[in-house]
């Protein structure tokens, strides 16, 4: 269980009555702040472009802890993490260095726990090995139950931190079986600890080598021009003069492009029976193994995302 509100709880009036916390403001004042203070501990929060940091801004992702109505510190994170609406995600935790030891980043916690949806049980993070705040997440009750390969230029190990919330009490806890995110853009395997295991003591099987060329397909596929598509207007033109052989219809807010016979109107009443999803279809692979845990509510599009941890208690 998370203990962050005991931790307040215990900490004297006059230690936290100048703080306050709030949401981050869409401008440029906080995304200045954000993007000076990640910069400054890039090597414990990782890097956000500042686009990303702008939209998780505008989405109300990000919290700011104010000390006498300067800020100070901010969280960055989100729920449903890989699909899961029961999981929520801390992606960056970062404190200025004059306002620490005054349990900012413990109230930022509490603050993300109090303010997620009413359905997260668990929330996880990802934590450089080599670096302090493992002790921090540890202290606030969090625990380590999985680790998987940084990137392969630094060569490190991110532990996987994850903590109950008061709703989640009995909830097992599990890890992504694999990652695909990141600046690093190459999927990752997630190991489990054994039980019993510290996170320092963790030491991963070496990263397969890339194949020969591998780099420079990536960078072909990221540098490729995007091919403009033709909008609703020209492709409703060229089939109304023969000119073409697809139309782009749009049914429900969604687009799409069909393939159409010359001078032969499609169907609208027929493409939206089509188009419609039918109501309790199950759409789960047959076979799947009993150790799987999956994400997303029974019977729903669900993937096979997560792993049980083992060795841990549910209460």
């Amino acid at each position: 269980m998370i203990r962050t509100a005991q931790q307040l709880a215990a900490l004297p009036e006059s230690e936290h009555k100048c703080v306050s916390i709030r949401s981050a403001i869409p401008g440029a004042k906080d995304l200045a702040f954000l993007d000076s203070l990640q910069k400054k501990y890039s090597n414990q929060v990782g890097f956000l472009p500042t686009v990303a940091l702008q939209a998780n801004i505008e989405r109300a992702n990000v919290s700011i802890a104010l000390e006498n109505d300067e800020p100070a510190a901010y969280l960055l994170g989100k729920g449903n993490y890989l699909r899961d609406p029961h999981f929520g995600i801390i992606y960056q935790a970062a404190v200025s260095y004059d306002a620490r030891r005054r349990l900012m980043g413990t109230a930022l916690v509490q603050h993300f726990i109090d303010h997620m949806a009413p359905g997260i049980r668990l929330i996880g993070l990802w934590c450089a090995q080599d670096i302090e705040a493992n002790e921090f997440w540890n202290a606030c009750g969090f625990e380590a139950i999985a680790a998987r390969h940084g990137s392969r230029r630094k060569g490190r190990v991110h532990i996987f931190w994850v903590g109950r919330t008061p709703r989640g009490r009995h909830e097992p806890l599990r890890y992504p079986k694999c990652t695909r995110g990141g600046l690093m853009r190459e999927q990752r395997e997630v190991f489990g600890l054994q039980p019993g295991e510290e996170y320092k003591e963790v030491v991963l099987p070496e990263l397969a080598p890339l194949a020969e060329g591998e780099k420079s397909a990536k960078k072909k596929r990221t540098n490729r021009a995007r091919q403009p598509r033709a909008s609703l207007a020209a492709m409703q033109r060229a089939f109304r003069y023969g000119q073409g052989k697809h139309i782009c219809v749009v049914v429900a807010g969604v687009t799409k492009y069909l393939p159409v016979a010359p001078f032969e109107m499609p169907n609208f009443t027929d493409l939206a029976r089509v188009m419609v999803a039918v109501p309790g279809e199950a759409r789960t692979k047959p076979g799947v193994p009993s150790n799987v845990v999956r994400a997303g509510p029974s019977g729903g599009r669900s993937k096979e995302l997560w792993t049980p941890a083992t060795g841990v208690d549910a209460a």
